[in-house]
């Protein structure tokens, strides 16, 4: 007799829980079908958890601050909905602060709880469970009665698998909040910037445009989206466009940058820098694109004058002045007849003048060509040290003009560099006559060339009265010159350096000095050696 009623005991007890899980199950699917409503699964959770519990009251608690905050309730909780307490010195606040289930069989008794609020609601027993959100603590889902002891293991196992589903319900609301967020705050981004930005189909169509693009073609936002990117651009510009969609979406590249021209509603044609990135779907298939266009047809319109300006420098300018200048030298030597001294002075003067303007001409020619691109490299073997001698043969006549005399130093390595031979000594002519110029009459300039690693380093040395503190950081500007009375008496562009640390780095190679007041300054480059 009491092993039949110990049966139908536990019958009842796997009946009562198979209940309970359908009811979960149930509970749920509703959670689900909520669509992201979270105040909606708060209540619906709380009314369900009490009837499926001995529960008197059910209330879910929320965070805030130093405060729990009732933010869902039924039964006997119901009239409290909005209450506040401290989270310090309540169950439910160690429930959130531990990250742990707690139950309390007598709040009379139990130290771990607020009296004063238990008496309010009338509790004398509960069971709090915590709500997570990324696995931290935000909440609790909490079951009251008024009856000390009122809850059994099996409400404790019912509750966890319910504050399961709620924690579920909060990390998808969390989710779906910071989407929005990020989708607002991209929709702001792209309305209120200041250059084009539109979304593209796969094919091509657009289906987002921002005000500044509209503007920049002239069309209504309804119109660009009747349209395609092809509608709009330069018919001599949609094979570079269509290969590099293709790259894309091929995933051989992650996004790409191009200059071309879209013809505005008027017909007329204007340059812009494309930015263009793909958005994928979980499938890794083409979702959308992200374009970003940049109106660049004032810089165009500037680099084509200066196009015709460096054109008309190097055509309609160099060639005269360097007619000009060795007509005046031939003069100046006397070869062409003997002067009257007064003359003889005055030709001296155009002939020094007209070689200036023909420095000048050429640096800046070699400038435009460095920073266009339009600069080209001849890299080849080069034997540092025949180099070295012939780069000081060739300007042994500009050191005699200064009264400075170039010599090579003893420690020169025997190497081979990797660089272009024209360009190279035109870095080596340049140092050295920056070296002659602020070096003292009748001093040495020395030369070396040293190991560093795989780099050979040439040094350029002068024993003049170095590089003045101010001065350093500006060294390689462009149109830059110390302003002392010593170094501003030899005339120059102020260029030298640039174009000497541009083509320095061009080959792959660093530039730098180290200087002492007083006491001169070396110049070094480095260059990759050439292995055999």
């Amino acid at each position: 007799m009491l092993n039949l009623s110990a049966q139908q005991e536990s019958s009842s007890g796997l009946g009562k829980e198979h209940q309970h899980l359908s009811e979960i199950v149930a509970i749920q699917r509703d959670v689900a079908h909520a669509h992201h409503d979270l105040p909606f699964a708060m209540h619906l959770i709380a009314e369900r958890t009490q009837a499926i519990t001995s529960a008197e009251g059910s209330v879910i608690e929320m965070l805030e601050g130093e405060e729990m905050v009732y933010r869902a309730a039924s039964g006997t909780a119901a009239p409290f909905l909005g209450l506040r307490l401290k989270a310090a010195g309540s169950l439910s606040g160690r429930c959130v602060s531990e990250n742990a289930v707690l139950k309390c069989d007598n709040a009379e008794m139990d130290p771990r709880v607020d009296k004063e609020a238990c008496r309010k609601v009338g509790v004398s027993s509960m069971v709090v469970v915590p709500l997570t959100r990324e696995k931290k603590a935000v909440g609790v889902l909490k079951v009251l009665s008024s009856r000390a002891a009122a809850f059994n293991q099996q409400d404790v196992t019912t509750l966890e698998l319910l504050a399961g589903v709620l924690s579920a319900a909060l990390s998808d609301a969390l989710v779906n909040d910071q989407l929005r967020q990020s989708e607002a705050i991209f929709r702001t981004a792209m309305e209120h910037s200041p250059i084009g930005m539109a979304l593209l189909k796969p094919d091509g169509q657009w289906f987002k445009v921002n005000k500044a693009f509209c503007t920049l073609l002239g069309y209504a936002e309804e119109e660009l989206l009747q349209t395609d990117f092809k509608a709009v651009t330069h018919p001599d510009d949609t094979q570079l466009t269509d290969e590099s969609r293709r790259q894309i979406i091929a995933g051989e590249i992650d996004s790409y940058r191009c200059e071309k021209r879209y013809i505005q509603k008027n017909g007329r044609v204007i340059w812009v820098i494309l930015y263009a990135s793909l958005v994928k779907n979980i499938d890794g298939s083409p979702q959308y694109f992200i374009a970003q266009i940049e109106d660049i047809t004032a810089r165009k319109e500037v680099e084509k004058l200066k196009d015709e300006f460096i054109s008309t420098v190097s055509h309609e300018l160099r060639t005269p002045l360097t007619s000009i200048y060795g007509s005046l030298g031939l003069i100046a030597s006397g070869e062409m007849g003997k002067l009257p001294e007064d003359v003889i002075e005055m030709v001296s003067i155009a002939h020094r003048n007209s070689g200036r303007l023909v420095r000048i001409v050429n640096d800046i020619l070699d400038i435009e060509k460095i920073g266009s691109g339009k600069l080209e490299l001849n890299i080849a073997t080069v034997t540092v040290l025949p180099f070295l001698q012939s780069a000081l043969e060739n300007n042994r006549s500009y050191g005699d003009k200064f009264g400075i005399r170039f010599v090579l130093d003893k420690q020169c390595v025997q190497a081979q560099v990797m660089a272009d031979p024209d360009l190279l000594m035109q870095i080596v002519t340049n140092l050295m006559s920056n070296a002659a110029k602020f070096s003292p009459s009748g001093d040495e300039v020395l030369m070396r060339a040293t190991r560093e690693k795989e780099y050979i380093r040439f040094e350029v040395e002068d024993h003049g009265g170095g590089i003045p503190e101010t001065f350093r950081s500006r060294i390689f500007g462009k149109f830059t010159q110390a302003d002392s009375s010593d170094t501003r008496r030899h005339e120059g562009t102020g260029l030298g350096l640039n174009i000497t640390k541009q083509l320095v780095e061009l080959m792959k190679g660093k530039i730098g000095f180290t200087t002492e007041t007083g006491k001169g300054t070396v110049f070094y480059f480095t260059l990759p050696e050439a292995k055999p």
